[in-house]
């Protein structure tokens, strides 16, 4: 899960699930909210603005930091999180709802 924010103009990106925080430029910015299509479609749809090559090189960027986990990180808790709330919640979904008289 990401989280993007900008503050005093600078672009950040929280990669909540690994803990990583990430300064990024306007292309990666952009990049980030269809990311991840295939490579034929981000140029097509930045063509216009950016050069190929300067997508290319976000895209590698990008690429990199997935697979080193510092972004898209997977849920480590994932599994486990559906557990505990079905534990927790249990008494209260048996519970039948109570009418107003």
């Amino acid at each position: 899960m990401l989280h993007k924010y900008i503050f005093d103009g600078t672009r950040i990106v929280l990669d909540v699930n690994s803990g990583a925080v990430h300064v990024v430029d306007q292309l990666v910015w952009d990049i980030l909210d269809i990311y991840p299509e295939a490579e034929e479609k981000l140029i097509e749809t930045f063509i216009s603005n950016y050069s190929q090559e300067e997508i290319k090189q976000a895209l590698s960027e990008i690429d990199t930091l997935v697979a080193e986990n510092l972004l898209f990180t997977k849920d480590a808790y994932e599994a486990i999180t559906s557990l505990i709330l079905r534990r927790w919640l249990r008494p209260y979904v048996s519970m039948q709802p109570t009418t107003a008289t």
